[in-house]
């Protein structure tokens, strides 16, 4: 039962993984171009 248990955590936690991660990066990536952007704009 256990064993049964810790593989459907894991499936959980990778599921959460696989569409927190793609959220993450797209966020950054966001935050880097609006402060490479101001600091374009401020030269």
């Amino acid at each position: 039962m256990s064993t049964q248990r810790k593989t459907i955590m894991q499936d959980v936690i990778n599921g959460l993984l696989v569409v927190l991660v793609p959220m993450l990066l797209g966020y950054l990536l966001k935050v880097k171009n609006k402060t490479i952007s101001s600091k374009l704009i401020k030269l």
